[in-house]
């Protein structure tokens, strides 16, 4: 008899203070000749890790990928193959949602309230404290130093509470606890 047990479904609450993030995978390459519908997925923290539910396939699994602490933020490219889960203490961990292996980790060193992709995928705008940092978006590939910042832009004298780009990804707008947008 042949036995091969795994973890498919990670027991305890399905979401867990962080944000709910939903996705549409693209149609995969040889679908069919309309292309057809991609996956659609919807990430939630559990704890220190995340849950993945393929709302198409009616199916859940959870990522083989932990953080230090529990996840305060879900984070996934406009292109949906790169998810990046910060913990608590500002430590972020990006992961492939095709391959469901750790790509990057790193330190933000302080923590995170929120953070957004650019629309083109090539930038992250991360909210630390009163200010946003912009930087480089990691890809799917392994770089030896996949995070780098390409600005720090500040302004608000509260915390940084929310971020968005613009559709062509030229500008930012930020929100503060001191009730101010820039």
């Amino acid at each position: 008899m042949k036995f091969s047990y795994s973890l498919a479904r990670l027991c305890g609450s399905v979401h867990d203070g962080a944000n709910v993030v939903f996705a549409t995978l693209p149609p995969a390459p040889g679908s069919g000749p309309d292309g057809g519908a991609g996956d659609e997925l919807l990430f939630s923290a559990v704890g220190n890790r995340v849950s993945v539910f393929e709302l198409t396939k009616h199916a859940s699994y959870t990522l083989p990928v932990e953080c230090r602490s529990d996840v305060s933020r879900l984070v996934v490219n406009r292109a949906g193959t790169l998810i990046l889960a910060i913990d608590e203490e500002g430590r972020g961990l990006a992961v492939s949602v095709a391959r469901r292996v750790a790509l990057h980790r790193f330190n933000f060193k302080g923590r995170v309230r929120c953070a957004s992709f650019s629309p083109d995928d090539h930038f992250l705008a991360v909210c630390v404290g009163a200010k946003l940092q912009i930087w480089h978006a990691p890809g799917t590939s392994r770089n030896l130093a996949p995070f780098m910042l390409h600005a720090t832009l500040a302004g608000h004298a509260g915390d940084v509470t929310s971020v968005d780009w613009s559709p062509d990804g030229r500008f930012l707008i930020t929100g503060s606890t001191d009730a101010t947008a820039r």
